[in-house]
């Protein structure tokens, strides 16, 4: 019975191990088909049809991409929505004229053309100021210093002063006129002496009406007259100074004293036409025209002579009255400064 079973096992085992040979063979021949397209690396050849599908699935694709990112750019931009709470940047609300509202700044932080056209015009500078045309300017100047030039400078610059005159020759005739009058009348050589005769004059009628003679005081005086100079003695010329100080002017004296009242009031009113003294402490003005010659002096004052520190030629042509002011210089110095103002037509 036993030989029976250990047969029968025998046949089974023989079986099996025919059936696992088949499967193995079996196994080893399908295994390389399988592996073919694993190891092709390009993608396999598709039918037309599939090629027509995936073309027509690309273009949906890209037009409804466009779709969406033009429905984007029409869509305004809101607010960003940051989660870290921080307010929006604030736009200016001023805007160009050319520019459209609903147009959002340059993010690159460039500036549009109208903005770069309209700041150079507002920090351009103005041009230099020019005087308009005139028939007649007012002239005022300015003293600066003698920086030297005065013998007494060293004291300072507050007796300097200036003096400018306009060459018009038909104004000095007539002032000349006047000068020539007033040294006849009071015997004098000059004017400057026929106003100390004058001021002499006018001095002794104040004093004979706020202090007149005495009846005796008036004989005291004929006497020292009728006296010889050389016979009179120190006290007597003392005297007889006095008592002519207080004495009534002539008949003579006084025609004298009313004409030059009159030929200095002339006088001044010429001046006033074409001289100009001015001063730190007594400013002045001139009425000037266009192409005058000015003769501009500056001088010291002092006790004895005053003192001629400069003097200079200026002749007003346009150049020269095209600006409100002119400087005066020597040595890089500005001693004076000519101011204009137009006058009214």
């Amino acid at each position: 019975m036993l030989p029976v079973v250990l047969k029968r096992w025998g046949t089974i085992a023989v079986l099996l191990l025919m059936n696992s040979g088949i499967d193995a063979r079996a196994q080893s021949e399908d295994q390389p088909a399988k592996q073919t397209p694993v190891r092709s690396q390009g993608p396999s050849p598709a039918s037309p049809e599939e090629e027509s599908a995936t073309q027509s699935q690309g273009a949906s694709s890209e037009q409804s991409s466009a779709q969406s990112t033009t429905e984007e750019e029409k869509q305004p931009r809101g607010p960003s929505t940051d989660q870290s709470g921080a307010e929006p940047e604030k736009q200016p609300t001023v805007q160009s004229a050319e520019q459209p509202q609903d147009r959002s700044p340059d993010r690159s932080g460039e500036q549009s053309p109208t903005q770069s056209e309209e700041r150079p015009a507002a920090q351009s500078k103005p041009p230099p100021a020019k005087l308009p045309p005139a028939d007649a300017y007012r002239l005022t100047v300015t003293i600066h210093g003698a920086f030297g030039l005065c013998n007494n400078d060293e004291f300072g610059s507050e007796e300097l002063y200036v003096v400018v005159k306009r060459l018009d020759l038909e104004l000095q005739d007539r002032i000349d006129d006047i000068e020539r009058e007033a040294q006849q009348i009071t015997g004098r050589t000059s004017w400057r002496y026929a106003e100390q005769r004058v001021d002499s004059l006018r001095k002794q009628d104040f004093n004979s009406k706020s202090a007149p003679l005495s009846e005796a005081e008036l004989e005291s005086l004929e006497r020292l007259r009728s006296t010889k100079p050389t016979e009179r003695t120190r006290d007597e010329d003392r005297e007889l100074r006095s008592l002519r100080d207080r004495e009534p002017v002539s008949t003579a004296d006084a025609s004298v004293m009313a004409r030059m009242k009159e030929l200095q009031t002339q006088r001044r009113r010429l001046l006033r036409r074409i001289e100009l003294r001015s001063s730190a402490d007594r400013p002045g003005s001139l009425r000037v025209y266009p192409d005058d010659e000015l003769q501009v002096v500056l001088m010291e004052d002092d006790p004895f002579f005053d003192d001629t520190c400069f003097g200079s030629t200026v002749l007003l042509d346009p150049s020269s009255l095209a600006t409100p002011s002119l400087e005066i210089k020597k040595d890089d110095n500005t001693l004076l400064t000519l101011n204009f103002r137009p006058l009214s037509r």
